[in-house]
């Protein structure tokens, strides 16, 4: 069965200009729409008949949670509160699993042709190009941590400069001057050797804010930052464990090693936890670990990870009434931008 890839291909333009002619949403020249239409009959395309709709106004009451990777432990939470305040509002839910560049766009397709009313995006990199892709169709969208600010869509962000910046307070109460670090990809994919997962390639800022969060209250409080206590880790749930595994390892076999480290998030605690307890050394006093983001499972370990907490049910919570808000065109409806702050959860670790 053809789908709209295959008339884009055919007619020679992009599934956007496809999908804006047979909507009838946006401008398409007579040209184009005839190329288009052409390729339609050619390829005996039949259109969703929903999404035909999306010009006259009608819409279901559905909205799309679109995240980077379903196994990572962050996006439960979230998505508990986004389906919390869809159920109240009267909103059902499908959850996107765009673990590939072109899942996006494939996804968004998919939003438009059933005539969804909307979408949170959660730790993705969405362009002007895809919201204004869905903005011409009629799709509301929230942006949640996105790499760039984009028009035409909501942003709710975690501090996550606060989030570093609280990390190394935290360690320097507990009297540690020497203080090392683990973080995920902050340099573009060409820039960076081995191996780059997708959820690597795009999230580059969170860890760069986290680190200079992180430095600079290390500065504020009159203290040096070591660089060679910086370690690229890998922030994802496949090779993040390991990595800080071996991270760790090696920091425990330097005559001046750090005292205490700052692990960016809670997967890489877990992996310096595991390499620390399995060398039989004692947690806080061989080194210490703090974690970030604040993911359940956690809780389940003794000693249990110090680390700064997102608010993840109440990103999801907050995401679903901005985007229900917009779609409902309430008085109340804005696009500036939110920012949500972490806390600091105090374990055994610190």
């Amino acid at each position: 069965m053809p789908t709209i890839d295959d008339v884009a291909k055919r007619a020679g333009v992009s599934k956007m200009t496809v999908s804006r002619a047979i909507n009838g949403s946006g401008y398409v020249s007579d040209k184009t729409r005839a190329r288009v239409e052409q390729a339609i009959e050619d390829l005996d395309f039949r259109p969703n008949m929903m999404a035909k709709g999306l010009a006259s106004g009608r819409r279901t009451n559905t909205i799309a949670h679109v995240m980077v990777d379903v196994e990572d432990m962050i996006h439960a939470l979230v998505n508990k509160g986004i389906e919390e305040a869809c159920y109240e509002r009267g909103y059902s839910t499908i959850v996107c699993d765009a673990n590939a560049k072109d899942r996006e766009n494939n996804y968004i397709s998919m939003i438009i042709d059933k005539q969804m009313s909307g979408a949170v995006f959660h730790h993705l990199d969405i362009n002007a190009a895809q919201v204004n892709w869905m903005h011409e169709a009629g799709v509301k969208c929230v942006l949640v941590d996105n790499e760039n600010d984009v028009k035409h869509a909501r942003h709710i962000r975690t501090n996550n400069y606060r989030g570093g910046y609280l990390a190394a307070e935290h360690l320097i109460e507990r009297g540690h001057t020497k203080l090392g670090c683990m973080f995920g990809v902050m340099d573009l994919p060409e820039q960076t050797e081995g191996h780059i997962e997708y959820v690597d390639t795009f999230q580059y800022n969170i860890w760069k804010d986290r680190t200079r969060g992180f430095c600079d209250c290390i500065e504020a409080h009159g203290l040096q930052v070591n660089k060679d206590y910086f370690f690229q880790g890998d922030g994802t749930l496949k090779y993040g464990l390991k990595k800080a595994y071996e991270i760790m390892s090696h920091i425990l076999s330097l005559e001046d090693r750090p005292t205490a480290v700052y692990c960016q998030n809670d997967i890489m605690a877990l992996g310096a936890l595991n390499a620390v307890l399995e060398k039989k050394l004692d947690v806080p006093a061989a080194v210490a670990i703090i974690g970030h983001d604040g993911i359940q499972i956690i809780n389940s370990f003794q000693p249990r990870i110090s680390t700064i907490v997102q608010p993840q049910y109440q990103t999801g919570y907050l995401a679903a009434n901005m985007l229900i808000d917009l779609i409902e065109e309430k008085e109340t409806a804005s696009y500036e931008p939110v920012l949500l702050e972490p806390e600091l959860a105090i374990g055994g670790t610190t």
